[in-house]
């Protein structure tokens, strides 16, 4: 069995108005027009060890919910949202059906 697991934070642009399916395809774009390497380790901070903890938990609880869905037959687990930061605020935006 192959899994893709993906972590990610992505700027939007700002007149962004889809849903979750065209924020997928505005990330596979930027990558394919950009050609993209993988991100460079040097340039990320190494977690504490509290932060490695509170990141293997949270793998590890997605893990055990991803096995759960394809004991029911779902392919995909997992969280996805939608925030808007203005003026230094974060508001959670619905997906639009």
């Amino acid at each position: 069995m192959k899994i893709a697991h993906i972590n990610i934070f992505f700027e939007l642009p700002d007149e962004f108005e889809g849903d979750y399916n065209d924020i997928l395809m505005e990330i596979i774009k930027y990558r394919k027009d950009n050609k993209l390497p993988p991100y460079p380790e040097e340039v990320v901070d190494k977690p504490t060890e509290t932060e490695a903890k509170a990141i293997y938990d949270s793998s590890k609880f997605l893990w055990n919910r991803f096995l759960n869905a394809l004991e029911h037959d779902y392919k995909i687990c997992g969280a996805v949202s939608l925030s808007e930061l203005k003026d230094g605020k974060w508001t959670h935006l619905k997906e639009k059906k």
